[in-house]
């Protein structure tokens, strides 16, 4: 017999949502409770790795639930295989400026993915996802107006990867992340560090991060969506003969910034050069 479950309103933190829930949740666990006592778990069940783990990251999604609304269809933990799979994802996050309660992310299908059990001295998380769907109300209002600008009101994604691939005696990282958007366009950046940590600097109350960049690849396909934006760059971001240079210039300050440095020097180390290069 089907649980009973109430429509889903979108109802603001400071409301107290126990009452709606707990009615149609007690249902369904006293449903649930003679099927359970046909089939008894056994301890192998209940202690294997699979099930604990599956247990850890219910643990989290139940942590996360403070910060946003979450819900999924199925989880999944295979321990060996240093995966797990979640399916039908939808949040509901806390946004400041989402007053209606409008940005609901959906993920059809996201893996999560981690390094092999008999390599200790790598540690690599790759998380992909499927079918992400993202509404402009998710976005701050500034954000909202540029995706208008582009004739989107909504943000699809048929795939969506991030990569980190981390050698632990000697820090060095690399770092990929891909999305394709249909009918829009695709991009794809990865990153090598040399070293790549955080450090804790005396006084300091939050630890910083400790990079040192060896080489960065930004791509950019458009699937049709480069007209759209098109429309909206000063012209000499579209023709080809400007374009690099003023890309060149725009990347320049912006590592050049990064340095930090307060002034203390006028121009890009040559390892700066060859990476905006």
């Amino acid at each position: 017999m089907p649980c009973p479950l109430p429509s889903r309103p979108r109802l603001s933190r400071p409301t107290v949502r126990a009452p709606a829930f707990l009615a149609p949740l007690a249902l369904c666990f006293s449903l649930a409770a003679p099927a359970a006592e046909a089939d008894p778990a056994t301890w192998a069940d209940v202690l294997s790795p699979d099930r604990l783990a599956e247990r850890v990251l219910r643990g989290v999604v139940l942590g996360a639930r403070t910060q946003a609304d979450i819900v999924y269809g199925a989880l999944t933990v295979d321990v060996l295989g240093t995966r797990a799979t979640m399916t039908d994802l939808q949040i509901w996050p806390f946004f400041e400026w989402d007053t209606r309660g409008d940005c609901e992310i959906g993920i059809r299908r996201s893996v999560l993915q981690g390094a092999p059990l008999s390599a200790p001295d790598r540690l690599s998380l790759r998380l992909s996802a499927r079918g992400v769907r993202l509404p402009a109300a998710c976005l701050p209002p500034e954000a909202r107006v540029a995706l208008a600008q582009v004739g989107l009101d909504t943000l699809e994604l048929s795939t969506l990867s991030l990569g980190l691939d981390y050698d632990v005696p000697s820090s060095a990282a690399e770092l990929s992340v891909r999305a394709t958007a249909p009918g829009f366009a695709s991009a794809d950046l990865s990153a090598r560090f040399d070293y790549l940590w955080i450090e804790a600097p005396e006084g300091s109350q939050e630890p910083v991060p400790v990079a040192y960049l060896d080489s960065a690849e930004i791509g950019v396909e458009s699937l049709g969506g480069w007209e759209a934006v098109a429309q909206l760059l000063p012209p000499q971001l579209t023709d080809p003969g400007s374009a690099p240079l003023l890309v060149q210039g725009a990347l320049g300050t912006a590592v050049f910034g990064l340095a930090g440095d307060g002034g203390g020097r006028t121009r890009l180390t040559d390892i700066e050069a060859r990476l905006v290069d």
